[in-house]
């Protein structure tokens, strides 16, 4: 079904300008430099042909015409188009004589078809260069392009490379066009016509993390894949129209920003089934924060269609009010990448409508929702991307498993349970750090809510009377009465203690409740009032459910964890509220200080 989907997409953007998809006998080759020649086929200069993207610099893309096979072992050359070994016999400092006389044989067998005089140019050059007339300043030149993309030819004093002459394009391209040698005649599985099947398939796809030539989403070279005698792309077989039509389109999504995004190794690439607007935007509906902060335009916009999508009636509403023209019911489909040395691993494929899609991404935001930290010196997120989540579960982008972000973008968009290991991780990072902050909270949340099918609301909930959640309260209660009663304390219990008492609550509790006296007791008299009642209010709580716990299990954690952080929020008011609730205090102790 992806390679189906994949060919319909080809017939939708081989006609669009904004694509570039090359026409049959053609594809794009990132070109690093041009050799010029004199009209007696000498070599006149090697020029440098890359260009400046910010401050990178980047081969520049050429639409060549021609047979580029896929060359992952042997000798192939290519027309025209090469990299420094074929041309010169010239590679990382050592000489290729077998690449360079290839690629002089495969030119010199054009020679009576292409007549063109820059062609027979090219033609001269290949009879009477040798890798022994490498000069130093000729090897110093070619040293920067040996590993950073291939070379073109252009004649002294013209505008155009050879390739781009029409005579030459003309002709091969249409060599191009013509069934390989070792093709067989077959039903294709994706369009189920009998036709000439594939043996590889290419153009490979250029997939980041792959290696530089690409990689094959099918591919066979093993002898255990060999049945009923049946070798390489035979296995599967597909046609080469259709192997040339999916590799085409996909590439072109890989290389458009506005069709793809990362998540921890993979890259997911989008599309939908006809043309739409919001097509364009679904990177950044699933991380708004990569809108650049200068495009506050496309900011306002973003973040009104989630607002609108997550309170508003249907996707369908959400997509008109935010100036969509788009319909809920286009097909919509969604397909996660990762590089395994030569080949590409498949780590998510969605197929859906725009809709469902939309629909379950509302039913993640809002599973997501909870009380942003107070404090001024946080702007925390209203909603949250996936790779902000994923940074949760690991201390640097590297430890993020391999597996999780696809899991995890299954999960939102699929509307599925989140992945069990994603609470175990992001717990893990909390015991180890001490630390319960918004996107941590957001996560647990949305993990219980959904997984466990457990009502949790957004802010501090006095009501709720889940044992676990009532010690995170407690702890967060006797965290601040502590850095109150001891300011600048090295390290507070929150360092000393959260790992153990988030897991093993009765052996650490009673060792923090003896100490809470003597903390209030340094405090001026009516926060002595309002941290003694919050916590025998809290702790009354907990009596009334059998005590103390030995154990916390996951779940419950992750409502210790909730607890502690709702509770943590209550005590960030306004200064003005703490100024007037400390002086209804000090009128009336008897008064509990309103947070």
């Amino acid at each position: 079904m992806i390679l189906q989907e994949l060919c319909k997409l080809y017939d939708r953007l081989k006609d669009d300008p904004s694509y570039d998809i090359p026409k049959r006998g053609f594809s794009v080759q990132k070109v690093s430099f041009i050799v010029v020649l004199n009209p007696d086929g000498t070599l006149f200069d090697i020029q440098d042909a890359r260009v400046k993207n910010g401050k990178k610099t980047e081969s520049a893309s050429m639409r060549i015409p021609g047979k580029f096979p896929t060359r992952t072992r042997g000798i192939k050359p290519y027309i025209l188009c090469d990299k420094t070994d074929y041309l010169f016999g010239f590679s990382s400092g050592t000489q290729k004589l077998k690449n360079f006389e290839a690629a002089r044989e495969a030119h010199l067998a054009l020679r009576e078809k292409i007549l063109t005089p820059q062609f027979q140019a090219v033609v001269k050059f290949f009879e009477s260069w040798s890798p022994e007339k490498l000069t130093e300043d000729i090897k110093s030149k070619l040293a920067d392009f040996a590993e950073t993309g291939l070379g073109v030819f252009k004649i002294r004093n013209e505008l155009r490379c050879v390739h781009e002459i029409p005579e030459v394009e003309q002709v091969l391209a249409a060599d191009d066009s013509d069934v390989p040698d070792d093709s067989d005649d077959g039903f294709c599985l994706v369009s189920g016509n009998r036709a000439k099947i594939a043996r590889l398939h290419s153009p490979l796809i250029k997939l980041s993390g792959a290696q530089s030539s690409g990689a094959a989403v099918v591919s066979f070279n093993w002898k255990a894949a060999t049945s009923y005698g049946k070798e390489n792309g035979f296995n599967a077989p597909v046609s080469v129209d259709a192997v040339e039509h999916y590799c085409v389109a996909l590439n072109a999504l890989l290389k458009d920003s506005r069709h793809r995004f990362r998540l921890g190794d993979s890259t997911v690439v989008f599309w939908t089934g006809t043309q739409t607007a919001v097509e364009d935007d679904i990177a950044k509906l699933l991380d708004e924060e990569s809108v650049p902060a200068e495009d506050t335009a496309t900011l306002q916009r973003i973040q009104a269609f989630l607002k609108n999508l997550r309170d508003a009636g249907t996707p369908q509403s959400a997509l008109a009010e935010s100036g969509y023209q788009d319909d809920a019911g286009t097909r919509f489909f969604m397909l996660g990448l990762s590089p395994n040395a030569a080949r590409v691993a498949i780590r998510f494929w969605y197929a859906g409508t725009l809709g469902n899609f939309l629909q379950n991404l509302r039913e993640h935001h809002r599973a997501m929702r909870i009380q942003p930290r107070r404090s001024e010196k946080f702007k925390d997120p209203e909603f949250i991307s996936l790779w902000k989540i994923l940074r949760q579960t690991a201390r640097d982008s590297d430890g993020i498993p391999p597996l999780l972000g696809g899991a995890l973008l299954r999960a939102v968009v699929e509307n599925l349970p989140y992945p069990t290991s994603l609470i175990q991780l992001v717990l893990g990072r909390i015991r180890i750090e001490g630390r319960v902050d918004y996107i941590r909270a957001s996560v647990l949340k949305a993990f219980l809510t959904r997984n466990k099918k457990q009502e949790i609301k957004m802010s501090l909930d006095k009501t709720n009377t889940n044992p676990a959640y009532l010690l995170g309260r407690l702890f967060a209660a006797l965290e601040k009465s502590q850095s109150e009663a001891i300011p600048g304390a090295n390290a507070g219990i929150r360092e000393r203690f959260y790992a153990s008492a988030s897991a093993t609550p009765r052996a650490v509790f009673p060792i923090m409740l003896r100490t809470f006296p003597h903390w209030i007791a340094k405090l001026p008299r009516g926060r002595e009032i309002f941290f003694d009642k919050l916590v025998q209010e809290v702790l009354n709580g907990i009596e009334a459910q059998s005590g103390f716990p030995a154990h916390l299990n996951l779940e419950a954690q992750g409502f210790f964890a909730i607890g502690y952080y709702h509770q943590t929020q209550e005590f960030f008011v306004g200064k003005g509220a703490n100024e007037e609730a400390e002086s209804e205090s000090d009128e009336n102790p008897e008064l509990p200080r309103s947070e």
